[in-house]
C-alpha cells in the first residue's frame, strides 16, 4: 500500500464481517427489526454470542428490479459497503462490549442516484438506530 493510504484496524471490512449463510440471512429477514432512511432500508438482528461470533456481520442488497445492469448494482453495493466501513467502528465496539452478534442487511430502495453526502447521512442515521437498539438490549 502507498504510505498514508493504510486503513486503520477499526476501519477495515474483514471477511468475517460478511453475512453470507442462507440460514442467517433468512433469520435476519424473518426475526429482525427494520429501520428506514431514504434511500436505504436496514434489517438487523441482535443475538447473544460467544467466542468468534461476537461482532458484526453485514450483507448488502441492490435488487435487480431497481438496477437492471450488473455494473450499476455492483457500484451501488460497493458504495454502500464503503459508507458502512467508514462509520462502523462505534457499532463494533458496542457489540464487543455487550458480547452480542449484530447481523445487518442493507437494502437499496431507490432507483434514483443520491448525492454522496445524503447517502452518508442516511447510513449514519441507520447505524445510530442499530446502536441504540444494541445499547438498550438487556443481556441474557
Amino acid at each position: 500500500m502507498v504510505e498514508g493510504m493504510a486503513k486503520s484496524c477499526s476501519e477495515r471490512f474483514p471477511r468475517r464481517e460478511r453475512l453470507h449463510l442462507k440460514r442467517e440471512i433468512d433469520a435476519v429477514y424473518s426475526q429482525g427489526r427494520k429501520s428506514f432512511c431514504f434511500p436505504y432500508r436496514v434489517v438487523y438482528r441482535i443475538t447473544p454470542a460467544e467466542g468468534k461470533d461476537i461482532g458484526l456481520a453485514i450483507a448488502v442488497v441492490a435488487p435487480k428490479r431497481l438496477y437492471k445492469r450488473a455494473v450499476i448494482r455492483n457500484a451501488q453495493k460497493r458504495r454502500l459497503r464503503e459508507l458502512y466501513r467508514t462509520q462502523a467502528s462505534a457499532l463494533r465496539s458496542i457489540a464487543q462490549e455487550k458480547g452480542v452478534r449484530i447481523a445487518i442487511m442493507f437494502l437499496c430502495v431507490s432507483k434514483e442516484d443520491v448525492p454522496q453526502e445524503k447517502a452518508r447521512k442516511a447510513i449514519q442515521h441507520l447505524l445510530h438506530d442499530v446502536q441504540r437498539a444494541a445499547l438498550n438490549r438487556q443481556q441474557s
